[in-house]
């Protein structure tokens, strides 16, 4: 079992559509904006524009190959560009900077009430998750069309992931 840890590059896949969380080009939603858009693209071998790196949570200082456990806070910063993933109401960007809406929690996908607050183990290769937004409290969410949300309530489909470490 390989575990995920402060510092891991990892890609998130999307368990439904087998699609990878995408930072796409960075593109500004408007002149001088510090949000870009997110995607969830590429059912091949990931890209550049799919390895994320597993950082510490805005505010705090994590020691990197640290493990993350479930209901652990962390940040997640796009190896290329520097952008952090970040939500605002429920859209999901890359922000260049980093704030309160770049915190995510780590949860343990479940279908059983109760579950999903279990602090027990630690997030591995493979592990079911889902992502919740700390500021709105809402997961990280996708379908079949690429965009990428928050919506739902943690226990749908379209709220599971996983992380592959890049490169492997």
């Amino acid at each position: 079992m390989h575990q995920i840890r402060y510092g891991s590059k990892i890609t998130i896949k999307h368990c439904s559509t087998g699609n990878f969380l995408s930072h796409g080009e960075q593109i500004p939603i408007e002149t001088d904006s510090q949000l870009s858009k997110v995607s969830c693209d590429g059912m091949s071998r990931p890209a550049a524009n799919e390895i994320w790196i597993v950082s510490s949570p805005y505010g705090e200082n994590k020691v990197p190959g640290d493990p993350i456990h479930y209901n652990s806070i962390i940040s997640l910063k796009h190896e290329t560009t520097g952008g952090s993933l970040h939500a605002t109401e429920n859209n999901v960007w890359s922000f260049m900077g980093r704030s309160e809406n770049s915190n995510w929690l780590v949860r343990r996908h479940t279908t059983e009430p109760g579950y999903h607050n279990d602090p027990n183990g630690v997030w591995a290769i493979g592990d079911i998750i889902i992502l919740e937004n700390v500021s709105n409290k809402l997961p990280l969410y996708s379908n079949d069309n690429h965009n990428v949300s928050l919506d739902g309530d943690g226990y749908e489909e379209n709220n599971k992931w996983y992380a592959e470490i890049a490169g492997q």
